[in-house]
């Protein structure tokens, strides 16, 4: 099956597991702004294409974030 390119430019599905965090998509960007000292996240997919960007924004220099891409094949940057 071919998917457009554009349905893999930015992570998918992003699902907070653990603490707290918010997910924002806007234009060509997806910004996750972690509101706590730690946090986890599930995606679908997790790819990064040309010209999109993603921003992890935490709280503090010591603050832990992790990602996991939970699909398989799902992730590409």
């Amino acid at each position: 099956m071919l998917v457009p390119a554009v349905a893999l430019a930015l992570p998918q599905g992003g699902q907070v597991t653990a603490r707290s965090a918010s997910i924002a998509h806007t234009g060509n960007t997806l910004t996750v702004t972690q509101t706590s000292g730690k946090t986890a996240i599930d995606w679908q997919g997790f790819s990064i294409g040309a010209g999109q960007s993603v921003k992890f924004r935490q709280p503090g220099a010591s603050s832990v974030g992790f990602s996991a891409a939970i699909r398989a094949g799902s992730t590409g940057i």
